[in-house]
């Protein structure tokens, strides 16, 4: 893995002002108005060192926090370690079905 460009892709998610926003406004549309309403749906609320609940699209959930893992592992990061801990102890209690599944409670 290319850990420079990982902890650039990790460092940047839930970032203000979100590039995304501006890319948007380049085309002339609301950021607002984008198709999924919520930033919760791609993990990009916070910054994900202060994500404390599992929310938004339980397969963009696995990738985001599989590479924060990967990420915290090879780099050393304490925090980011301890962001994928609370992320797990959330999924594992809260977010898992009987039958092995997982997804978003409402």
């Amino acid at each position: 893995m290319d850990t420079i460009l990982a902890r650039c892709f990790i460092d940047e998610r839930g970032r203000q002002p979100q590039c995304c926003d501006a890319r948007a406004r380049a085309r002339g549309e609301d950021p607002a108005e984008f198709r999924a309403k919520t930033r919760e749906h791609n993990q990009s609320h916070l910054p994900v060192r202060g994500q404390t609940k599992v929310v938004g699209h339980a397969v963009r959930v696995v990738f985001i926090y599989r590479a924060m893992a990967d990420l915290a592992v090879e780099t050393s990061d304490g925090a980011l370690k301890r962001a994928c801990e609370t992320l797990w102890d959330d999924i594992a209690s809260k977010r898992t079905w009987v039958t092995g599944g997982y997804g978003r409670l409402r």
